[in-house]
């Protein structure tokens, strides 16, 4: 297990007394431009405001071009509040109507977040079925809220489970073999049009973070990226440095058309950026070339009558998710697999972090009686006087084995009670041996 970390104590938690909240919006129910405007631009910010609420005892976010997900702990008698709170917190930091927001908010809660961790880790709650980028994700989010001291041992027994579980996953399954990603579909696309595709020269339109994942996608695949345009200027220039390109102002769009090959478009515009009126300006010019447009904007942000000019073949996210779904279809078999042992491992996860319950009580008695052992085995080494090394061994070996033998049993019942939910059990032990339950030794 992970080192303790100072602002989250030592706690042992347990669905009778304390609920993990997963509060998420992800690609599955909100659209691709809604995402985007519930990310967070300063998460540091915000996983320190969330974990100095009263309520919330460990924290994390990951945030994804797919996902923004909040993980809390709470006292089950904060729940409501820490539901309603931090949820209202998300709302008002990226500044949506309360009806807007809560449509596209889902909610879970202890069994429900866990199996849905042990999902994404696997890569089953991914656009691209099995991709493994989601393991080095959650690892970020992780370290960010390890360094900033959001989380402690309960979600680090959580979080290091369902990245074990992935891992497992990949091993005993093929759910990741011929996972695609989405740079690997618009290549599949494209090849469709062109036998070669390195001489065509690409803009992409978005310098969002698809645009970003997009870019470094298509230059690992030795593709030309020749332009980068974006409302944001900045924003284009920062990209287009990044791959190797050009960054366009957004109104001089019309100006480049003649030059390009492949249009890729990766904005959240609530209108279309690419329109009829736009092409007849230069239609003359394009005409007698091969214009491919790839718009992967979710809702669409290219006018779909374009589709009907000779020199324009344009695909969107339609065809990218039929694509996704063949693959899906073909890899059936792995996803019956990797529920399977999801189930199990989920079930395994429940014992560990019912076990925990039972540990700080166990931990305590084994620290109070191996002071004790120590106390008397020294006492004894001195009425004894003249002992070699080899025999004092001997004496203490036998000790260590006396006091676990003794202690067998016990620690085995408090295991047991932990995992039936016995917490009088557990406290009743407590008092019995008069123990710190969290630091070893007497109250």
């Amino acid at each position: 297990m992970s080192e303790k970390l100072s602002s989250c104590p030592n706690k042992a938690y347990t669905f009778e007394t304390y609920s993990v909240v997963n509060l998420r919006a992800t690609y599955k129910n909100t659209p691709i431009d809604i995402l985007e405007k519930l990310t967070f631009n300063k998460i540091n910010e915000v996983l320190k405001d969330v974990r100095k609420f009263k309520f919330v005892e460990e924290c994390l976010i990951l945030q994804t071009c797919n996902r923004v997900e909040i993980y809390i702990i709470t006292p089950n008698k904060y729940l409501i509040e820490a539901v309603t709170t931090i949820s209202e917190y998300w709302r008002q930091k990226t500044n949506f109507s309360k009806e807007k927001f809560y449509k596209n908010l889902t909610k879970s809660l202890n069994d429900e977040v866990l199996y849905h961790l042990l999902r994404l880790t696997s890569g089953l709650e991914s656009m691209i079925l099995g991709e493994n980028e989601i393991l080095g994700q959650i690892i970020s989010a992780i370290e960010l809220a390890r360094r900033l001291s959001t989380i402690g041992p309960n979600f680090d027994t959580i979080f290091d489970k369902a990245l074990k579980t992935g891992r497992k996953i990949r091993i005993k399954t093929k759910v990741n073999i011929g996972a695609i990603s989405l740079g690997s579909v618009i290549v599949k696309l494209l090849k469709e049009f062109f036998n070669e595709l390195k001489t065509k020269k690409i803009i992409i339109i978005g310098a969002g973070e698809i645009g970003s994942v997009i870019g470094k996608s298509l230059i690992s695949r030795n593709l030309n990226i020749t332009f980068v345009t974006n409302r944001t200027y900045n924003r284009a220039t920062r990209l287009a440095r990044m791959l190797g390109a050009k960054a366009l102002r957004f109104d001089n769009i019309i100006s480049i058309l003649p030059e390009i090959d492949i249009a890729i478009v990766a904005t959240a515009a609530p209108h279309y950026v690419l329109t009829d009126k736009l092409f007849k300006e230069v239609e003359e010019k394009l005409i007698k070339k091969k214009l491919i447009i790839i718009d992967i904007s979710q809702p669409r942000n290219v006018d779909p009558k374009i589709a009907q000019k000779s020199y324009i073949e344009l695909r969107n996210i339609e065809d990218i998710n039929e694509i996704t779904t063949r693959n899906l279809d073909n890899r059936h078999k792995e996803i019956e697999k990797a529920e399977k042992i999801i189930k199990k491992e989920l079930e395994n996860l429940n014992i560990i972090l019912k076990y925990k319950l039972s540990e700080p009580v166990i931990s305590s008695l084994c620290n109070e009686v191996e002071d004790i052992r120590c106390e008397e085995l020294e006492k004894a080494f001195k009425l004894i006087g003249d002992l070699n090394e080899k025999k004092q061994l001997i004496i203490n070996n036998l000790t260590q084995v006396l006091v676990k033998r003794i202690l067998f049993q016990p620690i085995l019942n408090l295991r047991k009670a932990a995992i039936n939910n016995n917490l009088n059990l557990i406290k009743d032990a407590q008092k019995l041996f008069n123990l710190n339950s969290l630091n070893g030794g007497k109250n």
